[in-house]
């Protein structure tokens, strides 16, 4: 901001207002419930047969998907969408100055939870509803 203060301009944002942290808490959860989201689905996912299984002959113990831990990782991906979304309203109404940056962080989180929910309604849509 010093580059801009030869031509009267000058900055009376001190630190981060209420706006500000509000979006960087939700963009910060949006990422939370992503990560979370992709740890339940590998939990859900059915274990692959590993080494000891093989050679023991003891064959894979669970072949399908569980519907608990899918249905849960769909509720997080509702929620890091909305939460992404709030984040992208509260940046958008933030935007005043020259200085002022929408976060691509807050667009990335919000296409992967876009892209995701729509993935769960077609590979999994049986197990949500």
């Amino acid at each position: 901001m010093s580059d801009n203060s030869g031509f009267g301009y000058h900055n009376r944002r001190k630190k981060a207002d209420l706006i500000s942290n509000m979006s960087l808490v939700l963009n910060i959860a949006s990422w939370v419930f992503v990560v979370a989201v992709w740890i339940l689905v590998e939990q859900a996912a059915p274990p692959g047969e590993g080494l000891v299984h093989a050679r023991l002959g003891m064959g894979v113990t669970r072949t399908w998907w569980d519907e608990g831990f899918l249905t849960y990782a769909f509720i997080l991906l509702i929620l890091a969408f909305i939460s992404s979304i709030g984040a992208s309203i509260f940046n958008a109404t933030r935007m005043r100055r020259k200085s002022d940056r929408f976060r691509k962080s807050t667009i990335i989180s919000g296409t992967i939870s876009f892209i995701a929910i729509i993935v769960f309604f077609i590979a999994f849509g049986s197990f949500i509803f």
